[in-house]
């Protein structure tokens, strides 16, 4: 009887055996050929006074699908946060374990429709990316400045592999550019992107990577795989006068243009002015420096902005805040609040006119530059909703920038006076 009731359990073992194959189908069935989720980016602003509160409230608020895992975690925050950023920071890598944490603060934060300023104010972004490594980076200046830096080695990257780089960088006291100039030669078809952040006197410099608190240098993300990088930039100033070229100068020092003496160059620019840009031009000017193009025609938005420093009224010549060099192309800008808005739609209008339908961004980031704008809150705030206009409800998030990292044409550039938008979707 034993031996029959043992037998009895498995009444016809061809049709248990069949079961188990139907249900090892059904589990491979799920496994592997589950629908993956897309790419898909959420974000979200708290106000609260308290960092890791203000952190958490702000993660409520986001929108993920359900079964989508996070796989980067970005966090900008007012300098109101900066003494509490261990704390934050503990926070981002104990409540997104498998996420790579990246963060930084500024002058005024982005998220979506929601901008602070003034106010403790944090932004949180977290993406989604299926089929995109993100490696975590640290940049310090004594080990990357040497020439022969194992970049692929160090982010460990394949060969023929080619990944974009999000870069957060201290604004004052780190050679950017230098580093600009480094990724590029390593990576010549990366897209470099990002900020400089707030340096104020009280609180300095604070980024966040990994759970790591820095206070000088720059941290930033590599991205690589199934995603595609996109960056837009808009200059706060437009071009006056035609294009010059530099036939004679020491650093930043310019002794002559190929049209004559500096000043003399400038007087006869203003004089033709009407009388609003003349009087822009008093407290409003600035100067663009050409980035080499193979066309040798210079448009709006293919210079790098620097100040201005003035003119040697017993010589003429022109200082800079910029290093110049033989044959650079010269071009003057004026910054003038009524156009700000009307060159940043011009530009995102620009971009989405290239997009099909179905390759709209899934994600964005706004690097939002110093102007003349009186609030740059308000400034913002009419970034976000042109961008809003363009893209619809692209989630969006970045910060008030203090510089901006973007190329010009595919050459990798710090700007100043400009604001830049970082486009995320998929590759394929």
């Amino acid at each position: 009887m034993g031996s029959s009731g043992a037998v009895s359990f498995i009444r016809n073992p061809s049709r248990f055996l069949f079961d188990i194959f139907i249900l090892l189908i059904d589990l491979l069935s799920i496994f592997l050929f589950r629908p993956v989720l897309p790419m898909k980016w959420t974000t979200a602003v708290s106000q609260n006074s308290h960092a890791t509160l203000a952190f958490r409230e702000a993660c409520a608020q986001l929108e993920l699908p359900k079964g989508a895992a996070a796989d980067v975690l970005l966090v900008f925050f007012s300098d109101h946060h900066v003494d509490n950023a261990r704390d934050l920071a503990l926070a981002m890598t104990s409540d997104f374990p498998n996420a790579v944490a990246v963060g930084c603060n500024a002058e005024g934060v982005v998220g979506s429709a929601d901008i602070g300023e003034a106010q403790p104010s944090l932004s949180v972004m977290v993406g989604h990316l299926p089929g995109v490594k993100v490696r975590p980076m640290r940049f310090e200046a004594e080990r990357h400045d040497h020439h022969d830096f194992d970049w692929r080695g160090e982010l460990q990257v394949a060969d023929g592999d080619t990944p974009h780089f999000l870069i957060l960088s201290q604004a004052e006291g780190f050679e950017t550019e230098g580093l600009l100039t480094a990724l590029d030669r390593a990576f010549p078809s990366a897209q470099l992107f990002g900020a400089l952040t707030e340096a104020s006197a009280t609180t300095g410099t604070c980024l966040i990577l990994e759970g790591h608190v820095y206070r000088s240098g720059a941290v930033g993300l590599a991205f690589s795989g199934n995603v595609r990088v996109d960056t837009v930039v808009a200059q706060t100033c437009r071009p006056i006068g035609q294009p010059l070229i530099v036939t004679e100068h020491t650093q930043n020092i310019i002794h002559q243009f190929n049209s004559g003496n500096p000043m003399e160059v400038f007087q006869r620019l203003v004089a033709d002015l009407d009388p609003d840009d003349r009087k822009l031009a008093q407290h409003a000017m600035f100067v663009g420096i050409g980035v080499e193009n193979k066309t040798g025609v210079y448009r709006p938005g293919d210079f790098v902005l620097r100040n201005l420093i003035g003119f040697n009224p017993k010589t003429g010549d022109l200082a800079i805040a910029a290093p110049i060099r033989d044959l650079d192309i010269i071009q003057f800008h004026l910054m003038d609040p009524q156009s700000i808005g009307t060159e940043f739609n011009r530009a995102m209008g620009n971009f989405a006119a290239k997009l099909d339908a179905d390759a709209m961004p899934n994600g964005a980031l706004l690097f939002s530059g110093i102007s003349s704008a009186e609030n740059r809150s308000d400034k913002a705030l009419e970034e976000s909703d042109i961008l809003r206009d363009h893209f619809g409800c692209t989630p969006l998030g970045g910060f008030f920038s203090e510089g901006e990292i973007a190329p010009v044409g595919r050459t990798p550039c710090v700007h100043g006076f400009a604001s830049t938008v970082v486009f995320f979707r998929s590759r394929f």
